[in-house]
This record gives structure tokens, C-alpha cells and sequence, in this order.
């Protein structure tokens, strides 16, 4: 851990020695990380929603996706079977890498919802938090679907083009195509 925010105070602890843990690769973004916390906490009036919500919050604002991140996110597109949303809270609670695989699908599933919905949904469902509604009611709501909707969507998603897209531009095509070409050349020259 490098860094955490103390609920419901809002003050934030950091520990830049322990910075070069994932998912934070500057104190900057720790920062930024932590401030989207207590913004957050402070926009749903104190009401904390499920813990994947809240990260993937806190990963989007502090904005640093770096080429290593992405190659993560690729990995776990491939090797990650479908997980609900319960078990992404419960993955933040295991050894490191299930923690990481947590961040990234934390992330991946708030982008999913701000692409797919608008990027004022996040806020909006803070809103209604802070007006009292459970988290559940004010998802629905903002979002016209349930929670179980955006998990189907989400991996129906994740599955179509992060499966295909890394095959697909792999090394092994790349080459299986310049062996096409060299005997379509070949083929060609002896004609």
C-alpha cells in the first residue's frame, strides 16, 4: 500500500517511499488517486459505493495509463475468465497480483460505463447517492440497467476485441503474412 484516504474524513496518508508499487507510477498520481477518493466521498455525501466503483473512479481521474497498464489490460483480457463485480471487491483483498488485476478491471469497467453512457454518469450516480439512494437504485436509475446488464455488457465487450485484436497483431501473423507474400512473390516470379 502507498497510499490511502481515511473514510469518512477525507484526509489522505501517502508513503512515497512505497511509491514504485502498482497501481501508481508517480507520487503525483498517488495524489490524484487519493483526491478522487475524498471527491468522490464528499460528491455521494459520505455514501461509499462497492469498492471496484470507487477505484475505478480513483484510476480514471488520476489519468496515468502508461504502454504497461495497456499490456496488462490485454493480458487480463485473454487470461481473465468473466468475474462479477463481487468478486473484482473480493480480488482487492488477495495477493498482489489479484489486487492488480482488481485496479485494472476497476478501471476498465468505469470506462466501460463512462463510454457506453456519458461521461457525466459517474457523477450523476454520485448524486443520487448523496440524495440517499442505494447504490444499486441510483445505477439503475442514471444508467437505465442494472448492475448484472453492465457486467454482461462489459465482458461481451471485452471479449470481442481484446481476445482478437492481440492475435491478430501478434508476431507469428505478422510473419505468417510476409511467408504469404514471399511465395505469392515466389509463385509469381516463376509464372
Amino acid at each position: 500500500m502507498s497510499g490511502y484516504t481515511v473514510i469518512p474524513s477525507g484526509i489522505i496518508v501517502l508513503f512515497p517511499e512505497r511509491q514504485v508499487s502498482y497501481p501508481h507510477g508517480s507520487l503525483e498520481a498517488l495524489l490524484l488517486h487519493e483526491l478522487a477518493h475524498v471527491f468522490a466521498l464528499r460528491a455521494a455525501g459520505g455514501r461509499v459505493g462497492p469498492r471496484w466503483f470507487e477505484e475505478g473512479i480513483a484510476m480514471v481521474a488520476s489519468g496515468e495509463q502508461d504502454l504497461v497498464d495497456r499490456a496488462w489490460g490485454v493480458w487480463i483480457g485473454l487470461t481473465t475468465t468473466r468475474t462479477s463485480l463481487e468478486e473484482i471487491d473480493l480480488l482487492f483483498s488477495e495477493h498482489p497480483l489479484s489486487v492488480q488485476t482488481a485496479y485494472l478491471l476497476s478501471e476498465a469497467l468505469i470506462r466501460y460505463l463512462m463510454t457506453s453512457t456519458g461521461a457525466s454518469t459517474v457523477r450523476q450516480i454520485l448524486f443520487e447517492r448523496a440524495d440517499g439512494a442505494s447504490f444499486e437504485e441510483a445505477f439503475q436509475k442514471v444508467t437505465r440497467r442494472t448492475l448484472q446488464e453492465l457486467e454482461r455488457d462489459f465482458w461481451a465487450q471485452q471479449l470481442a476485441w481484446r481476445r482478437w485484436i492481440p492475435v491478430l497483431t501478434s508476431s507469428m501473423i505478422v510473419w505468417l503474412i510476409i511467408l504469404l507474400v514471399a511465395w505469392t512473390a515466389r509463385r509469381k516470379q516463376r509464372q
